[in-house]
């Protein structure tokens, strides 16, 4: 798309003008600066909230295995553990950094944390409910939109797909400043799309995951299961997306352990 845009970017003008020189450099699935401060920041208020519960406690902590899943664990373990050691009542203990159970999600292993083993929700008619939803507000909204911003950017020729394309940029360009920076992309629509592209993304999640869809409350079944579990203090009764060699074992869900 930024190649699309480049064509002729020496007629962009206005809030268009720095796409001239835009060079995409966010990666891919990474944890930004940005978000490795709010995973420190949320350990830090988890602990001021419940420091009368945590006080004397270490917690128990299970991460997927995906990087940036794992480092956003860690970064939450540090903010915790700052708090923690900055809480004259707390007892100091020097387990940090904390041990953290990696769950791996290797295809075809039982994974709570992940929905991938249940193909017909991954695969089957109820998939495509999601896409199809977002497809019909798609050709309500962005027409009018696109017509706007083609004649903006002439010769870029930008599809509908586009179109989302670039909105998208606005929140993941503004994520990967390390203070935040509002992206220049956002400028480039109007209150009211702002909106129309916040249904849009509702749509997915609604249609995808939750009671849009008729297999998306199924999918937090084992993790309603295990939690069940642990604020009872019994084993796990689950046969759904579980892992029961993990769930059988106090090594790996440590059911005495609190927090």
């Amino acid at each position: 798309m930024i190649v699309k845009i480049r064509r002729n970017a020496r007629s962009f003008t206005g809030e268009y003008a720095f796409l001239a020189n835009y060079t995409y450099n966010l990666g891919a699935d990474r944890l930004t600066t940005f978000g490795q401060q709010e995973m420190v920041h949320s350990g830090i208020n988890y602990y001021e909230r419940y420091k009368d519960l945590t006080q004397d406690l270490t917690p128990f902590m299970r991460s997927s295995g995906e990087g940036r899943v794992l480092q956003s664990a860690q970064k939450w373990m540090q903010g915790f553990h700052e708090a923690k050691m900055s809480d004259g009542k707390a007892k100091k203990d020097f387990g940090y950094p904390y041990d953290i159970f990696v769950v791996g999600e290797d295809t075809g292993s039982n994974n709570t944390l992940n929905h991938g083993l249940c193909n017909r929700f991954e695969n089957g008619r109820d998939s495509l409910i999601a896409s199809a939803a977002q497809t019909e507000w798609t050709n309500i909204f962005v027409p009018p939109v696109q017509a706007r911003v083609n004649t903006m950017l002439p010769g870029a020729n930008l599809t509908q797909a586009d179109i989302i394309s670039l909105m998208d940029l606005c929140p993941f360009s503004t994520v990967a400043s390390p203070v935040g920076k509002i992206s220049q992309f956002c400028s480039l629509f109007t209150q009211k799309e702002w909106q129309q592209y916040d249904y849009y993304e509702t749509l997915n999640k609604y249609y995808g995951y939750s009671y849009g869809n008729p297999l998306g409350p199924t999918q937090g079944v084992g993790f309603a299961n295990e939690l069940v579990a642990r604020l009872t203090s019994t084993p796990v009764h689950d046969h759904t997306s579980t892992n029961r060699t993990m769930d059988s074992s106090n090594t790996t869900f440590a059911l005495e352990r609190k927090l």
